[in-house]
């Protein structure tokens, strides 16, 4: 009986202690790391007339079935590029946010290939279902196509 009395207290302590401790909930993700969660994913192009531009111009045709895909690993990849606008958009490259590394990390705007001849800042705006860059592009060969300007990408998941 003694035992009995000492093993249901020791069992009703052990549940206590066991009942007591308490979790940590998970931190909040950084705004970086929200950020890259609504990025990476594929984006295709919108069908309306203003949904991609080169200077305010209708450049749609242009890009008929265009998709870039983001990773979250800081890759991106596209398709359906068209015949004289590979440079604009290559067909895969790397991406990170503008100081990343720093303690001015500015998760509205992603560095495009830095470090190369293509290096591009790309201003973001991104939403679960939509995401909008705007970027001016030069040529690092210099003017090709018609190609430099104040682009705009409206797409959509």
């Amino acid at each position: 009986m003694k035992n009995l009395k000492l093993t249901s207290m020791a069992l009703l302590l052990g549940l206590i202690v066991i009942a007591s401790c308490k979790t940590d909930p998970p931190p909040e993700p950084s705004a970086e790391e929200k950020q890259t969660a609504l990025l990476a994913q594929t984006w295709k192009a919108g069908t309306a007339a203003n949904d991609i531009t080169l200077d305010g111009a209708n450049e749609i045709g242009n890009w008929d079935g265009f998709t870039v895909t983001f990773t979250a690993n800081g890759t991106y990849t596209t398709t359906n590029t068209s015949a004289g606008r590979e440079n604009v958009w290559p067909a895969t490259g790397s991406w990170e946010f503008k100081g990343k590394g720093t303690d001015n990390v500015d998760v509205n705007t992603i560095i495009r290939d830095a470090g190369s001849n293509n290096e591009t800042p790309v201003s973001i705006t991104v939403a679960e279902t939509t995401l909008r860059m705007t970027f001016d592009y030069t040529n690092p060969g210099g003017r090709l196509g018609g190609t430099e300007g104040a682009w705009v990408f409206n797409m959509v998941e």
